[in-house]
């Protein structure tokens, strides 16, 4: 079917000034977001394919790349087996990790494309009370913590689905359809399986109704209708997931799910639990890293970023309250104003000491519109525009400058080192879990040792599988390892632990389940110290040396003696 061009109606259409104007709005939205978004890829990329370390990197890479690879492969942690760091997150990777395959650099972008969707909705949530150009500003000074130095971090992940909680909230105060409510509550009750902290903003998620009557921004027949519709969908949306777990693997996927969530909770302590005082939480809050000089350079030494963001999130918590009591009619406005700033503070409960540009983007990254929202009551003024935008500019600029200039000079690095290959790197192959990293040469060097002598054990045993039991954090990127087999396997229900978290104060007989495997099957181990010892007491051999702690095992070989 051809499409007939009329160019006539074309000219006359251009002919229109306000079509002009709205195709150049359409054109700098989209070169708008198209910068954002390859901003946020090129960091994360570059935070994925470049690996600066020995053997030590932070402990979020070994649980994105063990349990988002084993979801990937079909086995599900805190569903087919124990997973006391989270358990939807990994689901989340697994499907990049599904599509472009298990390896770090797909962790960085993975990261990249949920911080990008979690800006879209906290620019959506944001146009609710701002003009376009300010909702857009409040995702640049977003964007200024995310130059993917500190990639992978879970906390990326579970902020997507609170700021996606908060903008349907909010959609819903504005539009009042009820099918946004349900979607609500099954992003709500997904909030515990992610992380500790969306145990008590999912709470305050609840809560919201009830508060926003008691403030005087709903009546009661619209907070009753608001709270029984999140409650019931709540509670149907687990009872549909422990039936799917129960479907699936019984009771004892019951026990697994439930022993996994009683760590997650279990490790949900306030800041206050993580050997803080009150003086030194307060500190934190009042000027962000230890010197001062990060965020908000030397004039804005003691006013940290956290500060400027809980500011205005007390005060559009107070504001609806303050024209209830004046009898002032509170717009839908002030209410999802009053959502987001809520929201914001609930998540000060975890996460300190806060001196990391990680953790201020996580925890108050959907507050950014409310400081956007008090510059803009503060100094817009549609009569005198221009001025309005330089005053705002200076100000803005006065508080980021520092972090402006970080930024560029990041996002230069990252470019620099995407586009050449440092003397004394070398990049994997794209055969391997490792595809395109960038390693120091030695450690290059010794990856690969490690893949070859799998590959070369495989070639003569293609039937074996291979398997993980240790701790995750004394083999970091190592486990990409386990993944250079078709064959992974899932040696019992619960294969790993966290810290102080025994498997076995959960599970008595873990031991016993993990010898009776190994026993049946011989398959190949990627084990550390305890497991590398009773695995060589049990007809196991080393064939090849991870470090210090861990070890790849294969069984010994009962070799026919010819006469």
């Amino acid at each position: 079917m051809k499409v007939k061009i009329n160019f006539n109606d074309l000219l006359s259409y251009f002919k229109v000034k306000k079509n002009i104007e709205n195709l150049i709005y359409i054109f700098l939205n989209i070169v708008f977001w198209i910068f954002v978004f390859m901003i946020l890829l090129m960091n994360a990329y570059s935070a994925g394919s470049i690996f600066l370390y020995h053997d030590n990197h932070d402990h979020h890479l070994a649980f994105l790349s063990y349990l988002g690879g084993m979801a990937a492969n079909g086995i599900l942690p805190g569903i087919d087996f124990y997973s006391p760091h989270s358990i939807f997150i990994p689901l989340v990777v697994g499907i990049f990790f599904k599509i472009l395959g298990v390896n770090q650099v797909n962790i960085g972008i993975a990261d990249g494309v949920v911080i990008f969707l979690t800006m879209v909705f906290v620019y959506k949530t944001a146009r609710f009370f701002l003009p376009n150009i300010f909702a857009k500003l409040a995702v640049l000074t977003l964007l200024l913590s995310h130059t993917g130095r500190d990639n992978p971090w879970f906390n990326d992940f579970i902020m997507l689905f609170v700021a996606m909680g908060v903008y349907i909230f909010a959609s819903y105060i504005k539009e009042r359809k009820n099918y946004k409510l349900i979607i609500l509550g099954i992003v709500i009750a997904s909030l515990p399986y992610m992380r500790q902290q969306g145990l008590v903003i999912g709470f305050t998620f609840l809560a919201l109704p009830i508060i926003l009557f008691y403030a005087g921004a709903i009546i009661k027949e619209q907070y009753q209708h608001i709270f029984k519709t999140l409650i019931k969908t709540f509670i149907i949306s687990n009872l549909i997931f422990w039936l799917f777990v129960l479907l699936r693997n019984g009771f004892e996927g019951l026990e697994i799910l439930f022993s996994s969530l009683t760590s997650l909770v279990d490790m949900a302590q306030p800041a206050i639990g993580y050997e803080n005082t009150i003086p030194t939480i307060a500190n934190y809050l009042f000027n962000y890293t230890t010197d001062g000089m990060d965020w908000h350079g030397y004039f804005m030494r003691y006013l940290s970023y956290w500060f400027i963001v809980i500011l205005p999130a007390l005060y559009f918590v107070y504001r609806p309250f303050s024209l209830n009591a004046s009898k002032i009619a509170i717009l839908n406005e002030d209410s999802i104003r009053f959502i987001v700033a809520l929201i914001t503070l609930s998540t000060m409960i975890f996460n300190y000491p806060i001196n990391e540009d990680a953790r201020l983007r996580v925890q108050f990254g959907i507050g950014i519109a409310l400081f956007i929202d008090v510059l803009y009551l503060c100094f817009w003024n549609k009569n005198i525009k221009i001025l309005s935008i330089i005053a705002l500019s200076i100000v803005f600029l006065f508080i980021n400058h520092t972090k402006v200039k970080q930024f560029v000079e990041t996002s230069i690095n990252n470019f620099n080192n995407i586009k050449t290959t440092k003397s004394n790197y070398y990049k994997m192959g794209y055969d391997t879990p490792y595809a395109g990293m960038k390693f120091k040469a030695d450690y290059a060097s010794h990856l690969q040792t490690l893949l070859s002598s799998i590959e070369s054990y495989h070639q003569s045993h293609p039937d074996k599988e291979i398997i993980f039991d240790g701790e995750l954090v004394d083999i970091n990127n190592y486990l990409f390892l386990l993944f250079s087999s078709p064959k992974i396997a899932l040696q019992h229900k619960f294969p790993y632990y966290y810290g102080t978290f025994s498997r076995e104060s959960f599970f008595p007989d873990i031991q016993n389940k993990f010898d009776e495997f190994v026993a049946t099957n011989k398959p190949i181990i990627i084990g550390c110290e305890d497991t590398s010892n009773r695995a060589i007491e049990q007809g196991y051999k080393v064939l090849n040396k991870i470090n210090e702690a861990c070890n790849i095992l294969v069984p010994i070989e009962n070799e026919k003696i010819e006469n």
